[in-house]
């Protein structure tokens, strides 16, 4: 089993294990930084190294040892042996014909297993997948189910980071987890009986032997893991410790600015404010979205602060309701805090390279 496929496979354990919740209770003392951002931002994920230390498996020798458990155990794979639990629960006849994915999906679950357990005899395999089990990722708040790409923390430090999802606004969980394989038969079944229909939907043969003939090979069929076994591991693995924090993500400023530009619009067609009053305010707004859209954020803040004076000023003349303007301020100052106006540091990835002059 090559480098490549062992790196692939491990970094998706956490894909799917989160939701399943700490196998024994453990929690990670997990503080992030910042709180809220844009997507593309990065935040900073700190876990309490003493945490990781007591509820993580930290050493090589024994994290190949829970998946030569997991290969090897007589009621779980058993090396591709006959017999065991597991085994009976897809191949209740008691010998190896592939007639289903379901049996399918328990053959090629027990090559990963069993690739991971060092079957190769390369120790670096284990010594670079070992890291990439500590997990930093962004996940839905009331599923834990990861969202976007997965970072890393480092197990010694506990520091780690991870970029914000193109997700809309709202608030997620941020999930530090160290994670590895299940070792309950009842997980193990429903897991790889839930990969069989991904098997079933790539069209192949349910025989290996006619899969590896189709493929062109063993290796070929090694590369074919290198593909699917992420798939294969996500529903088998739990976390061993978890911890969560919360983290807003924010609407980027251009889409706030259109939203404000849609508001006014809408003002308009509900006859509570005229067209031609409009697109005074209309303008300044475009015009600020457009210095957002170059980098330019002192003169975005500037029309901002413009689009105020003049709402208010609308207000005063009798051509604005008071309410309908006091929401288009509070957001139009909600949105200059975002960019850092009036001294404030900016917030978001469209800050990279802006021209501040």
């Amino acid at each position: 089993m090559s480098k490549r496929l062992t790196r692939m496979m491990v970094a998706a354990l956490a894909t799917g294990a989160l939701a399943a919740g700490p196998v024994h209770g453990q929690s990670l003392d997990l503080t992030i930084d910042p709180t809220a951002g844009v997507p593309g931002d990065v935040v900073s994920g700190q876990v309490d190294p003493a945490d990781v230390d007591a509820f993580c498996v930290t050493d090589v020798a024994e994290f190949q040892a829970r998946f030569q458990q997991l290969a090897t155990d007589p009621n779980l794979f058993n090396s591709g042996g006959v017999g065991g639990d597991l085994f009976d629960r897809f191949f209740p006849t008691g010998d190896f014909d592939y007639e289903t994915y379901e049996q399918l999906a328990y053959g090629l679950t027990g090559l990963v297993a069993f690739g991971l357990a060092g079957a190769t005899g390369d120790p670096t395999i284990a010594e670079e997948a070992l890291p990439l089990t500590f997990v930093l990722t962004f996940a839905d708040l009331s599923t834990l189910q990861p969202i976007g790409e997965r970072g890393t923390f480092d197990p010694e430090t506990g520091a780690g980071t991870v970029v914000v999802p193109d997700v809309a606004p709202g608030p997620y969980a941020v999930a530090a987890a160290c994670v590895g394989p299940t070792f309950d038969v009842d997980t193990l079944e429903a897991g790889i009986r839930s990969s069989a229909a991904f098997l079933e939907s790539l069209g192949i043969p349910v025989d290996p032997e006619e899969l590896i003939a189709e493929l062109g090979g063993f290796d070929a069929l090694i590369a074919f893991l290198q593909e699917i076994g992420p798939t294969l591991l996500e529903p088998i693995v739990v976390p061993d410790a978890l911890g969560v924090q919360l983290f807003t993500v924010l609407a980027t400023p251009q889409a706030r600015v259109a939203g404000l530009i849609a508001d006014i619009e809408a003002l308009v067609e509900a006859g509570e404010l005229e067209a031609g009053q409009a697109r005074a305010l209309i303008r300044i707004l475009e015009t600020a979205s457009r210095s957002i859209e170059r980098g330019k954020l002192n003169p975005a803040c500037k029309k901002l602060a413009a689009f105020v004076k003049v709402a208010t000023a609308k207000v005063k003349a009798g051509a604005l309701d008071e309410a309908a303007a006091a929401a288009l301020i509070a957001e139009a100052e909600s949105i200059r805090d975002q960019l850092g106006c009036d001294g404030g540091s900016p917030s978001g990835a469209f800050v990279d390279g802006c021209d501040m002059l």
